[in-house]
C-alpha cells in the first residue's frame, strides 16, 4: 500500500505464511502472531518509526540528563541507566532484554 497503512487482512495474511512453513512450531507461531499484532498496533499508533531498528534520539541520554529529577520524584537514592550488555552494578540480572522505547525498570532494596 502507499498511503503507510496495514492491509486489512494482515493478520489473515500472516496467519496463511505462517501456517504454510512446516518448520514453524505452533509455540513459533503463535509468538510471531502476537508480535505481528503488537508491531501493526504500535505502527498504527506512532507511525513508521515504530518499525525503524533504531531510536532516532539517544535514550540513554534523555534519561541521564533527568536523572535528578527521576531521583527525587521516585524519591530514590540512586539510578543506574544501563545499555544492553552493560554490567550492571547491583549485580542484579534481569530476566528480560530492553528493546529501543522499551526500557526495563529494575527496583532493588538498598543495602
Amino acid at each position: 500500500k502507499t498511503n503507510n497503512s496495514f492491509p486489512n487482512d494482515l493478520m489473515v495474511q500472516m496467519k496463511t505464511f505462517v501456517n504454510n512453513h512446516s518448520s514453524f512450531t505452533p509455540a513459533d507461531k503463535k509468538v510471531m502472531m502476537q508480535f505481528g499484532a503488537f508491531m501493526r498496533d504500535e505502527a498504527n499508533e506512532r507511525g513508521i518509526d515504530a518499525l525503524a531498528i533504531e531510536l532516532v534520539f539517544d535514550q540513554k541520554q534523555i534519561l541521564e540528563e533527568n536523572m535528578t529529577f527521576i531521583q527525587q520524584s521516585l524519591d530514590l537514592a540512586n539510578v543506574y541507566f544501563l545499555n544492553v550488555g552493560d554490567e550492571n552494578p547491583t549485580g542484579k540480572k534481569s530476566k528480560e532484554e530492553a528493546v529501543p522505547g522499551k526500557p526495563i525498570i529494575q527496583f532493588t532494596n538498598a543495602d
